[in-house]
């Protein structure tokens, strides 16, 4: 019940990957081991608000689709989270030299959350996403019944058919 985004995909998503320095930090530091490798610098510490550093330590556990072992991910919600300390810390002039890609990969998340977000926000308010639903599937169901003399169900292999349920949850 808890939407979550892998870490991996997170640091990956800013430019990032685990390096020497952040494991040294994480010795150094358990409390800032939770914090992932673009966040754990002492120079963005003051920008890292308590909310923000508590929700970093709930690692949620969860399956990947692929069906490979359980992976370990963050909560979506601390995504822009994470941008605004990024970018409070720009903004401030806090950032060393290594840091300004990350940051504006930050800058681009944001902008691309923030379209996407108003999109979904009127698509929610104005009902349009329950009525696209309704329409895709009485499009799909209308084609099965117009054909109500067919034996459907043996035109198409079983896998196919999951395979449509899966696609349209």
């Amino acid at each position: 019940g808890v939407r979550v985004l892998s870490e991996r995909a997170i640091t990956k998503a800013f430019g990032g990957k685990r390096g020497g320095s952040h494991w040294k930090r994480m010795k150094e530091n358990p409390g800032g081991a939770n914090l992932p490798v673009f966040l754990s610098a002492k120079n963005l510490s003051p920008y890292v608000n308590k909310d923000l550093r508590d929700g970093l330590g709930r690692r949620r556990p969860y399956r990947p689709n692929s069906g490979a072992g359980t992976a370990h991910g963050i909560e979506a919600v601390l995504l822009p989270k994470i941008c605004n300390a990024l970018l409070r810390a720009r903004d401030e002039g806090a950032l060393i030299e290594s840091q300004k890609p990350i940051v504006a990969q930050a800058d681009i998340i944001m902008r691309g959350l923030a379209e996407v977000g108003i999109i979904a926000l009127v698509d929610e308010a104005t009902g349009y996403i329950d009525e696209k639903k309704k329409d895709e599937y009485r499009k799909w169901f209308q084609e099965f019944i117009r054909r109500e003399c067919r034996e459907w169900e043996q035109e198409f292999p079983v896998q196919f058919t999951d395979m449509i349920y899966r696609l349209y949850g």
